[in-house]
């Protein structure tokens, strides 16, 4: 009796801890260029791209994206093709939110572009384009898995930004628009996949503490029943 409790044990810890790990931070924001030279004045055009473990499946995500208005106006904001259905927010001075979901039973996989910012530069100057994210937040950032809890698999510090430099003389990245922001559906190019990067200190420790735990409690367990 005892040898059938320990072996059912086992199964489930080994479930549980594939399960954990399997789901935890397997999923960043990538943005399209990493930096920017553009002249005042002028139009420079950012992806914003979810990158996905290559195990891993999303049914959305709500992306909160910080840049700062002294330097930018939001010119426009075109969707991408990553999640069938999307939704942009620019009310808010300094923030764009963009919300993003699938349709039923069509999960997302891989890298794709969510949507294209295009900034239009207001002065000289250095500046950056980041992520809003705190690790299980609600009310920042968040990926979403196609499991039954929709759990979060951002990993924040896989996020990277894009460095921009605003100076007099235009450049290749400048690019002149006169539109304004919209939630219209529009297809973009294809983007390029890349790695996922490494997961920082924090996450790494968390991502191993839950499994810690679950073997203390099945050890605590087997002790009593042996």
């Amino acid at each position: 009796m005892k040898k059938i409790v320990f072996s059912l044990l086992t199964y489930v810890l080994v479930f549980i801890v594939i399960s954990t790990i399997h789901s935890s931070f397997a999923a960043n924001v990538q943005f399209d260029p990493a930096t920017v030279s553009v002249a005042a004045n002028q139009t420079t055009p950012i992806k914003v791209n979810i990158s996905l473990l290559p195990s891993e499946k999303s049914n959305g995500a709500d992306i909160f994206i910080k840049y700062d208005p002294a330097y930018f106006d939001i010119s426009s904001v075109n969707n991408g093709d990553f999640y069938p259905v999307i939704r942009n927010e620019t009310t808010t001075s300094g923030t764009v939110v963009l919300r993003g979901n699938v349709e039923v039973a069509t999960p997302k996989t891989g890298t794709g572009t969510m949507a294209t910012l295009v900034l239009k530069a207001k002065k000289e100057g250095s500046t950056t384009v980041s992520v809003s994210c705190t690790p299980n937040s609600t009310t920042e950032s968040n990926i979403y898995s196609n499991d039954i809890n929709a759990s979060d698999i951002i990993d924040c510090s896989a996020n990277n930004q894009t460095a921009i430099s605003i100076g007099t003389a235009s450049n290749s990245n400048s690019a002149s628009t006169t539109s304004t922001s919209t939630s219209t559906t529009t297809t973009s190019g294809s983007s390029t996949p890349s790695e996922l990067p490494r997961t920082g200190l924090l996450e790494s420790i968390e991502s191993f503490a839950i499994p810690g735990i679950i073997l203390l409690i099945v050890g605590s367990a087997l002790k009593f029943l042996l």
